[in-house]
């Protein structure tokens, strides 16, 4: 009986799927077919996804910028496959998504009658709802019949052109902040700003929509709107698997993560619904959905769903229509100039120097055709679609039951044979109930831009449109898809009355003085233009290449082999749907609630013979912005995100220590202040952070410029021997000299001897670097370390530093005891400077173990990371002649030839800017240790507590999503006027000292060493590679080193004498006198 039972239900969910899958769609296309309708012909299941994701794929030949914008025809490279089934189908043709069947109709009588049908048995295609059910429920988008007909009589007169008026001012103030903001990096930037706009835009629509709806709710609309946005991006995925029975219900990871967002956002809404409730009543969409819903016969659980829903959908449909459009309008008045200027004397007449206002906008006849022309070349959206839910007929067509229909507004509107046909925001009852909020909006936007501001298309730009198929009516223009970046090129303008004819079209450079504004939109892969490149690009590209390579066979990432996978593979390449492989195939992953974090796999001998951080960036190229890393039995979680950064650095930095960065320092650093963790991390930062104050720093100034005339002597000795020199060793015994007379007032006096403290001192350091690059502990090993030379050589060497710190800290202790001792803020000892001096005469209540850490880790800290970033400078300086010679001119100009002060490091702006450019390209260190102390939650990954954690800092620095040319050295990047780049201002994409409260406290100490530095040795001489010299590679210790050294040819700088002209009475020279060497201005040495 049972038996029986089964197989009767296995026959009947048989039966159910054949009818779905085959019968009905079969039927359906059958009544089409002998109408004489047809289209390429369908495969099982998939009906003609194949198809469109084949010619999606396809390779076009990229046509230049020039010749797309001639046209703006854009039917064929964006619907190729609806083109090529146009031609050979005609304008009316049946094709198939899934089993969901579809008529393709461009002819204009049925074009007509299906936009202007009233019937309710004509709606909107229920696989909206099905397949997007999370993002728009049963809102005014999506739903039918009496259900949708109620919703518009709620929202329609809330959108109405008298309830319009009442919004510019809040349209205004968004349009305002935004024209702000670009102003201020415009000012930051010199002049000229590339701004990407497509998220501004965005920001623009969605702060509009979020006042409209939310009114003194707007944080929280705010809230909503950003979550709305990750919810529709996680929507969009695998979004032409539309009309696969089943699809929808499959628990992937991208239906869980929307899952998870729609019940976030349904509670948000909710909880501003209950505030709303309970608070005071105001006039905005919110308030009339609710208003609605009183004294209906809706249940509480209805009635809910009912203002979640539709007020999920006046966001969507509020913000991201305008947003596209509002980019397209911008990028074609940069591309037609002279419709640019007629639009911008238009508004400048019209508004006197005025805000505009409801009348002004009236008046704007010339700008109103500008976006009609805009929204017929790149309507919001390409495609209309509706369902006959009744049998029904269009110009002599019968549409069965189930049918849905397609209209492709963006072919209607520049088919010649159809002149007439405009309907950007549809036509008919369902027409679009926001366009009067819609036009008002782009009218108060480019009115305000382009009275600020002019605007061209730059040189880098490449015009290719792309398709957002998972947007809210239907396909859509969308300018950031494909990987495409509007960018846009600003420079203010003086006022709204004066010289209109100076603001003219500003192309990448400035012209005239006027300041201009571009759209720059890069191609799918991120290149401009192609140019000539040099062999050193050259090189770093193959490297690059070979690297990817290495990575795609497998030697970094071992993906899962065998036949499960290779059965898979062998599916994926007939064309069966990823979401459905990947629910076969990871059933086990999907019983698991939390997401798992990308992993790569790898052997340790594949970053032994490289910088290991190199391997890190192809990988996060690969993986993203969070990645588990693992070799053998142990993984890293590597961050290259900035929001994820941040959170670990700052806004949660109490859950995370130092980690195995503790463990392999403690040898050397014991409880110091980078190694240690709580209350004595607490404790010793209160100690240590007062001693580094102005009056201390004001005399390092000194210090670091008597340490750096020492270096210059050095290099002048070589210049005359006509030697190279190795800088990097030099840099090093450099700020060896500087840290040691900082901290504890004692002269290693490197650059000259050899002694057995600075032998000791470099054992050490070399360890310390070794130690934390080794994949092995071996130093644990307790045998070992009585063995190994190596050990015993570096015991004996801190056995060295030990005795004489702690000799260091007796004598201090007994100056501090002997000397009259006035404790202040600014305490300082004229004799004794130093940091030790400060933090005993403070009463700093600590053992002599305590001190001794402190002091090794700062010493440690302070002298290998600016010996390093000195190093790197020169290296680049030497690759950009024009940077040093910008550089140079400075220097003479502010410092002549003395030794700078703390009132020049103001006035040294752009040596500052290339430490911090090179700090970008070189970050000391690459990476940044941490270790959860507790579970926590990194993006969308929730983490266990002990995980280890490398934030790749390098990744940060030259990520080119982050970066405009990423891998270039542009100290030019950070405005001279602007503020000194750090991790707060630039969003945590910039940590050249970390961030957080555990950021290095001496980043002021080690900026000003760096400046005064580069300054004097620039000031006094050349450096270039030197001939013969072996490539400069890096390899990683505690931070980057070259593998072979700096070898540089260093000359003295002649500078240019003035000879002044005298008038003196002309003679007969006597040839017989000469000049002898002495008196030749050749034979002078040069300054």
């Amino acid at each position: 009986m049972f038996i029986s039972f089964v197989l009767l239900a296995f026959l009947g969910l048989f039966a159910c799927l054949y009818n779905a899958l085959v019968t009905k769609p079969e039927k359906l296309r059958s009544i089409l077919r002998k109408q004489g309708i047809v289209g390429p012909p369908p495969t099982f299941l998939l009906g003609n996804i194949r198809e469109i994701k084949k010619a999606q794929k396809s390779p076009t030949q990229d046509a230049t910028t020039t010749q797309l914008l001639t046209s703006h025809n854009l039917a064929a490279t964006l619907f190729p496959f609806f083109e090529e089934w146009r031609s050979k189908y005609g304008k009316v043709f049946n094709f198939s998504l899934g089993n969901t069947q579809i008529l393709y109709v461009n002819e204009s009588e049925a074009v007509r009658e299906i936009t202007t049908c009233t019937s309710l048995d004509l709606g909107k295609p229920t696989y909206q709802f099905k397949e997007r059910g999370p993002l728009l429920g049963q809102g005014i988008l999506t739903s039918n019949g009496a259900v949708w007909a109620h919703q518009r009589k709620v929202l329609a007169p809330q959108l109405y052109m008298d309830k319009v008026k009442g919004m510019i001012n809040l349209i205004t103030e968004s349009a305002i902040t935004l024209q702000e903001s670009w102003k201020k990096r415009i000012d930051e930037e010199g002049g000229v700003a590339d701004i990407n706009i497509d998220e501004d835009m965005r920001s623009f629509s969605g702060d509009v929509i979020s006042r409209a709806c939310f009114g003194s709710n707007f944080a929280s609309g705010q809230v909503i709107f950003h979550k709305l946005r990750a919810l529709q991006e996680a929507m969009s995925r695998k979004c032409l698997a539309t009309g696969i029975p089943g699809m929808r219900h499959l628990p992937t990871k991208n239906r869980r993560e929307a899952w998870g967002l729609e019940k976030e956002v349904r509670n948000l809404i909710l909880k501003v619904v209950k505030q709303r409730v309970e608070g005071v009543h105001e006039k905005d969409l919110l308030q009339m959905v609710l208003e609605s819903t009183q004294n209906s016969d809706l249940s509480q659980a209805e009635t809910d769903r009912f203002i979640v829903d539709n007020c999920k959908n006046i966001y969507l449909a509020g913000y991201e229509t305008t947003a596209v459009s509002a980019t397209w309008l911008l990028m074609l008045l940069a591309s037609n100039q002279e419709w640019q200027e007629r639009v911008r004397a238009e508004v400048l007449q019209v508004c006197g120097g005025q805000i505009p206002d409801a009348d002004m906008l009236r008046k704007m006849k010339q700008l109103t055709m500008v976006i009609h022309e805009s929204l017929r070349l790149y309507p919001p959206v390409s495609v209309v679609s509706r369902e006959a839910f009744m049998d029904m007929k269009f110009a002599g067509i019968h549409v069965p039951k189930g049918v849905n229909l397609w209209v492709m507004v963006l072919t209607l509107h520049t088919d010649p044979e159809l002149p007439h046909l405009y309907m950007p925001f549809g036509v008919g009852p369902r027409v679009c109930l926001g366009q009067n909020l819609a036009m008002i909006e782009l009218k108060i936007l480019v009115a305000l831009i382009l009275s600020k501001f002019s605007v061209s298309l730059s040189s880098k730009y490449c015009h290719k449109p792309a398709i957002s198929w998972s947007l809210i009516l239907s396909a859509q223009l969308n300018p950031s898809m494909a990987a495409t970046i509007p960018l846009f090129q600003f420079v203010p303008t003086k006022t709204f009355q004066t010289k209109l004819q100076t603001n003219r079209l500003l192309r990448p450079t400035k012209q005239r003085g006027n300041i201009g504004f571009s759209v720059i939109t890069c191609s799918s892969n991120g290149r401009g233009p192609d140019s000539v490149k040099s062999v050193e690009q050259l090189a770093e590209e193959k490297k690059r290449a070979e690297l990817s390579a290495r990575i795609a066979s497998g030697e970094f990432t071992v993906n899962k082999t065998g036949y499960p996978s290779e059965l898979k593979n062998g599916l994926l390449k007939l064309g069966v749907p990823r979401e459905v492989l990947d629910f076969l195939f990871n059933w086990g992953d999907m019983q698991q609630p939390r997401l798992k974090i990308p992993e790569a796999k790898g052997s340790v001998s594949a970053v032994q013979n490289e910088a290991f951080f190199i391997p890190l960036y192809e990988l996060y190229l690969t993986y993203g912005g969070i990645f588990r890393l693992t070799f053998g039995p142990k993984s890293f979680l590597i961050v290259s995100d900035p929001a994820i950064a941040k959170h670990i650095l700052r806004d949660n930095a109490k859950a995370y220590s130092k980690g195995i960065l503790a463990e392999i320092l403690e040898f050397v650093m014991g409880k110091g202040l980078i190694p240690a963790d709580g209350e004595i991390w607490r404790v010793r930062r209160r100690a240590i952070v007062p001693a580094l104050h102005l009056k201390y720093v004001t005399a390092m100034i000194n210090l670091f410029g008597q340490a750096t005339e020492r270096l210059c002597q050095k290099l002048d000795t070589a210049a005359s021997d006509g030697e190279d020199v190795e800088m990097e060793s030099l840099f090093s015994r450099l700020t060896l000299d500087i840290i040691g007379k900082a901290l504890f007032n004692y002269d290693f006096d490197s650059l000259t001897n050899d002694t057995g403290i600075v032998e000791a001192v470099y054992t050490v350091l070399r360890e310390a670097e070794d130690r934390s690059v080794a994949p092995i502990p071996f130093w644990e090993i307790p045998i070992w370390k009585d063995i190994s030379p190596r050990q015993k050589k570096v015991a004996k060497a801190l056995k060295l530093i030990n005795v004489t710190l702690d000799d260091l800290i007796a004598i201090c202790k007994r100056m501090v005891d002997e000397e009259e001792l006035q404790f202040h803020e600014e305490y300082m000892n004229e004799q004794d400077p130093s940091i030790l001096h400060f933090l005993l005469a403070s009463g700093d209540d600590v053992s002599s173990k305590q001190l001794r850490d402190d002091l090794m880790t700062m010493l440690i800290a302070g002298h290998e990371t600016s010996a390093a970033v000195l190093t790197w400078t020169f290296f680049l300086l030497s690759k950009e002649p024009r940077v040093m010679s910008k550089l140079q001119e400075e220097v003479d100009f502010v410092l002549g030839d003395r030794i700078p002060t703390i009132e020049d490091m103001k006035k040294l702006k752009y040596a500052t800017r290339v430490i911090n450019e090179s700090l970008r390209l070189y970050p000391q260190p690459p990476v940044l240790i941490r270790r959860s102390l507790e579970d926590d939650r990194l993006g969308e990954y929730p983490i266990k507590r002990n995980e280890d954690i490398f934030i790749s800092v390098w990744n940060l620095h030259r990520s080119p999503t982050l970066w405009d040319d990423a891998d270039k050295f542009k100290p030019e990047r950070w405005p001279l006027d602007g503020p000194n780049p750090n991790e707060t201002n630039q969003n945590f994409s910039y940590l050249p000292f970390g961030g957080g409260p555990r950021k290095c406290v001496g980043d002021m100490f080690a900026t000003y060493e760096n400046v005064v530095a580069l300054t004097m040795l620039v000031r006094r001489f050349n450096f270039q590679i030197a001939l013969g010299a072996p490539e400069v590679k890096m390899t990683t210790g505690a931070t980057i080193h070259t593998t072979e050294g700096l070898n540089m040819t260093v000359t003295r700088r002649i500078k240019p004498r003035i000879v002044p002209t005298l008038e003196v009475p002309a003679f007969d020279a006597d040839t017989s006198v000469g000049v002898s060497k002495g008196d030749s201005l050749v034979g002078q040495k040069g300054i």
